[in-house]
């Protein structure tokens, strides 16, 4: 017969087979077995089971108790991992979704159906996209399907920048971050770091990449401002390198923005070439000294670096009134402390640079000015010298014209000028006199002027003085008059205590004592919600209770107690087997003693517990990558090793 026929044929009744074995499970015809799997039943025939599963086949065909009893309870797997199982027992298809794949595949792998699971695998390979694809990538992982997680490693790759974003990123191996950020810009690649870095403890994130690469400004305005740099000594070091290490290189980047920034961190950091640094900076500062003293960081430089720069032969401006500018709006951001050096400051300006209209409307009416002789005399002298400059520059032109005489005349001057009218030796002296008092008329009202306000200055230090000396009598007194009250209420509290101690020296106080020994009735019981702790999407959860009736021991007696704490079911399944271990060898639990005969049932210090599913490691709970492992990690330091012979605790009721 035609062998293609036969093909059809055989096609045919296989269908009719499963879709027949459909219809009965939908009836419950000739049904004979029970999966139960928590709270749901799956009512299912032994012959589809045993035909479809490796698991039930070898099942079957021993005498385990399961098959006597014609059900089978199934712990630690999804009811929708095995519903989808039987699905496809029956129908050869299920319904596969990113959302269920996990517990599909756990069910799948579990029962040994290698056909369900490559479907599932094949479904992951046509879903994988930049959101799922590091959930694939452990998928891949977990049932060593290394093509699987080449694709998705590529999805990383070409979709970089979008899977940081993702919940899952912050969690990915070191060394898988290492290898996705080999090839990225510096701004990708420190957004990948800053992503990952966040919630771990103490990262170095200068060890994940030359932090060289990175432009000056970047490291500067970004890199160094990040908390994770700026916790890590040893990364914040390794970027103040880069920064001061090459000084041609800082000069470069210097810039009227960030010089301050970087004065700053040379003087309060330990750099490379620090004396080198802090020249280089200040030869800035004083090159460019009219831009800095606009800036709002020059209100707070020291008083050794204002001096410098107003000493230094270097300092660039355009004109002495910025200079006069920068030393004021320096002096009043502070005035009560910096008021002492304001005259050493005002001495150093070229007052002849400036203008006398300046001098007189600005200069001469500043608070500042008035309140310091050594001040106004270095202001004086300098309008004296500029009076009897003008003086000495006036044109001869203006001075009254003198005849020239002989010395017959000069022995006879006053016959003769008294006769001819000419003007003579003798009138000279007399024209010259009133030319020069019209000169010094306008030096004379200055020092005039400033005599005076000194006079007034003097009448008011007086006042201030004696006001000073009134109020600080009257603060005296005030004080004695504290010190009095104090010493009354002192030796009223030595009376009290003194007291208070003859009393308690009768009673015995005891403090917080440790009893190093958990109580011997206690026990562990466990329970596996379907929900995932925060960084686990998709995972169940252990639910792990303790739980301690009242009793005594050692002579101290306790209360009734419970205890909960949380673990990631595929992570955490080691640390349970560890932990039942641990309470059966009674080391989680410790009794503190609270009061004479009174006690209570505290952890064990030594292990680390998450007794709360949220609110991250401050709050004892999640997430938390690094728990596991640090509890894997405690308790493996006290001999316990995984032991996969020891049954999981049972669940609770």
């Amino acid at each position: 017969m035609n062998s293609q026929v036969m093909n059809q044929a055989r096609a045919k009744q296989s269908d009719r087979l499963m879709t027949s074995y459909d219809r009965f499970k939908e009836k419950g015809f000739l049904c004979d077995f029970n999966i139960n799997v928590g709270e749901k039943s799956f009512r299912v025939h032994r012959t589809v089971l045993a035909a479809s599963s490796e698991y039930f086949e070898a099942m079957f065909s021993s005498n385990l108790k399961e098959v006597h009893d014609g059900q089978v309870n199934m712990k630690d797997v999804d009811q929708n991992g095995i519903a989808q199982c039987v699905e496809f027992m029956y129908k050869g298809k299920a319904d596969l979704k990113i959302e269920n794949i996990q517990h599909t595949l756990h069910a799948s792998n579990l029962l040994q159906m290698e056909e369900l699971t490559n479907l599932c695998f094949q479904f992951l390979e046509i879903n994988i996209s930049p959101i799922n694809c590091l959930y694939v990538i452990n998928l891949a992982q977990m049932y060593d399907r290394r093509d699987i997680k080449q694709q998705a490693v590529q999805v990383v790759i070409d979709n970089f920048e979008s899977v940081i974003s993702s919940e899952m990123f912050p969690f990915i191996t070191k060394s898988d971050l290492l290898h996705y950020i080999s090839n990225q810009t510096y701004q990708t690649l420190w957004k990948a770091v800053v992503t990952w870095a966040k919630g771990k403890d103490n990262v170095d994130v200068s060890e994940l990449f030359k932090i060289e690469q990175f432009p000056f400004k970047f490291l500067l305005e970004t890199v160094l401002k990040e908390p994770i740099v700026k916790n890590n000594k040893t990364a914040e070091k390794s970027v103040f390198t880069a920064l001061f290490f090459d000084v041609k290189k800082l000069e470069t980047n210097l810039d009227i923005d960030n010089c301050f920034i970087l004065k700053n961190l040379s003087e309060t950091n330990q750099i490379p070439e620090q004396t080198t640094v802090k020249d280089s900076i200040n030869q800035f500062l004083e090159t460019n000294f009219e831009q800095i003293s606009k800036k709002k960081e020059f209100l707070d430089i020291s008083k050794d670096d204002i001096l410098r720069l107003f000493k230094s032969s270097e300092t660039k401006y355009s004109s002495e009134t910025i200079k006069y500018g920068g030393m004021m709006k320096w002096v009043k951001h502070d005035v009560k402390n910096r008021r002492k050096i304001f005259q050493d400051l005002f001495s150093l300006l070229k007052l002849g640079d400036l203008s006398l209209e300046f001098l007189k409307e600005t200069v001469r009416i500043e608070s500042l000015v008035k309140k310091s002789d050594k001040c106004i005399d270095l202001l004086i002298d300098e309008i004296f010298s500029r009076a009897s400059l003008k003086a000495e520059e006036k044109p001869k032109a203006e001075q009254p014209l003198a005849l020239p005489v002989s010395k017959d005349d000069e022995e006879g001057s006053s016959v003769i000028g008294g006769a001819s009218g000419y003007g003579t030796a003798s009138s000279r002296p007399a024209n010259g006199s009133v030319v020069r008092s019209a000169q010094e008329k306008e030096v004379v009202k200055v020092k005039e002027e400033f005599e005076e306000r000194m006079k007034q200055m003097e009448l008011k230090n007086e006042q201030e003085k004696r006001d000073a000396e009134r109020e600080h009598e009257i603060e005296m007194k005030r004080v004695q008059e504290e010190k009095r009250k104090m010493k009354i209420e002192i030796e009223k509290l030595k009376t009290e205590k003194k007291g208070a101690e003859s009393q308690s020296s009768s009673q015995t106080t005891s403090g917080l004592r440790i009893i190093n020994q958990q109580p011997s009735d206690g026990k562990l019981e466990r329970s596996t919600p379907r929900e995932s702790l925060p960084g686990y999407k998709g995972d169940w959860t252990h639910v792990i209770t303790y739980s301690f009736p009242a009793g005594s021991l050692k002579g101290v007696s306790y209360e009734a107690q419970e205890f909960t704490e949380y673990l990631p079911w595929n992570d955490g399944r080691i640390c349970l087997n560890l932990l039942y271990q641990a309470f059966d060898a009674g080391l989680i639990f410790k009794i503190q003693k609270v009061g004479d005969r009174r006690g209570k049932i505290v952890w064990n210090d030594e292990f680390p517990h998450k007794t709360n599913k949220t609110g991250g490691p401050e709050n004892n709970g999640y997430p938390d990558p690094n728990h596991t492992m640090k509890l894997k990690e405690a308790l493996e330091a006290k001999g316990f090793k995984y032991d996969r012979r020891i049954p999981l605790p049972v669940f609770r009721s």
